[in-house]
């Protein structure tokens, strides 16, 4: 790839063969030159980083460099060639001006060529992979800002700056939040109420900070049974989002002939292999069968229940527990089981509701749910619920949400 000017391939075209490419184009300066990339950057290479494309011959004037810099203030830093194009080292705008602005700056460097004060670097191939470079950066520190691209010829390919990468990277947690925040939105409901027969549930969550790790899924047994499960992600951000997402595809799909017992251990073994006990998930797992009016519940490190019976609240402490899910291999999962009877409500929340705090520092009480659970006349599940964020927002003022809060109540239907 030649880099003489434009003007003297020009002049040369009869004689220049046909698959000659252009690699710079006219510019109004005294010595800067501009490459003229035929190809679009490829995607996923540092390429795409690329914010300049000046550069400089080795044996051009220094001082008709700071001329140029000083007509395009836009201009930060170029790159320094032979007449051959390979890369010779780099120039900073800063750094020169620098140099020309010290008592008799301009004097001593007035007859230098830009070889004497060009910056040494280490070309990156301008096909390497951008993340591969941000590792690359990072174990470096912070010294280093602008880095000089090459081709596979040793030839100048643009310059990209720290701030660049910086940039990139962060557009792209950008999207994988703005993906997380739609995955999440897909398993989480402000407010789901279903009424059955002789039963209803109905369940609300609200984020503290957009993507939490609170998740709710419902899953409808063969013999008038349903699965009803309220779990707590590890985590915040992207991560907890693909986990849940992932839970709810594995409750979808999985057959349930073989029991819940067998799904936990399934979805134990499952976090186990991927994350290696850095993530985990506590959960509640219910199994209501509406032909006995029996709940099996499966306690999964999670322990937030209540019990509504005769206007009386009480917490519901497990007999049995377990391991939180993605914690210990070879998972046994114990179970408890208990009755509904008419008009009973059972409750399952998770730890951000009780561990709110007011302006004043105390913490929300489960004893505040009792004037809307435990009323003469009792509300439908999601009225109830409506009223419970009501007073937990009015409890906590000015103070932030510090948590993800999901509530889920079940009820049976009086006789």
């Amino acid at each position: 790839m030649d880099f003489e000017v434009i003007d003297d391939l020009l002049e040369d075209a009869k004689s220049t063969s046909s698959d000659e490419k252009q690699v710079s184009t006219v510019t109004p300066f005294r010595v800067l030159k501009k490459l003229a990339v035929p190809n679009p950057p490829s995607e996923g290479t540092v390429s795409v980083l690329a914010s300049s494309i000046w550069y400089v011959y080795n044996n051009a004037s220094i001082l008709d460099l700071v001329d140029d810099l000083t007509e395009d203030q836009s201009i930060e830093a170029v790159g320094v060639v032979n007449e051959k194009g390979e890369i010779e080292g780099l120039i900073v705008r800063d750094h020169l001006l620098q140099m020309v602005g010290k008592p008799f700056g301009r004097d001593l460097l007035g007859r230098q060529k830009l070889e004497s004060i060009a910056m040494p670097v280490a070309p990156i191939d301008y096909t390497e992979s951008v993340f591969t470079v941000a590792d690359q950066i990072e174990q470096k520190g912070r010294s280093i800002e602008y880095y000089v691209l090459k081709d596979h010829e040793g030839k100048y390919r643009g310059i990209f700056s720290s701030w660049d990468m910086m940039v990139f990277l962060s557009g792209i947690t950008k999207n994988d939040l703005s993906l997380a925040r739609k995955i999440q939105n897909s398993l989480i409901y402000d407010m789901y109420h279903q009424q059955e027969k002789d039963f209803s549930f109905a369940f609300s969550s609200q984020m503290a900070k957009g993507i939490g790790g609170d998740f709710i899924g419902v899953k409808k047994l063969p013999n008038d049974r349903i699965l009803i499960s309220l779990c707590d992600v590890s985590g915040k951000g992207i991560a907890a989002a693909l986990i849940s997402s992932t839970i709810a595809g594995m409750l979808e799909s999985f057959n349930f002939e073989e029991g819940v017992k067998s799904f936990l251990i399934l979805l134990n073994s499952f976090l186990l292999k991927t994350f290696g006990s850095e993530r985990f998930v506590t959960g509640i797992f219910f199994e209501y069968d509406a032909s006995s009016s029996s709940v099996t519940v499966y306690d999964m490190g999670h322990s937030h229940l209540a019990f509504v019976r005769n206007r009386k609240l009480s917490p519901l402490k497990p007999p049995v527990t377990n391991p939180p899910l993605g914690i210990v291999e070879q998972l046994k999962p114990n179970r408890f089981q208990f009755s509904l009877q008419p008009n009973d409500i059972l409750i399952s929340y998770s730890d951000g509701l009780i561990e709110q705090e007011s302006p004043q520092g105390t913490v929300y009480s489960l004893s505040k749910l009792k004037p809307i659970l435990c009323a003469p006349e009792p509300l439908p599940l999601n009225a109830a619920i409506v009223r419970i964020w009501e007073d937990f927002h009015s409890f906590r003022g000015h103070v932030p949400q510090a948590d993800d809060v999901t509530l889920l109540l079940l009820t049976r239907s009086p006789s």
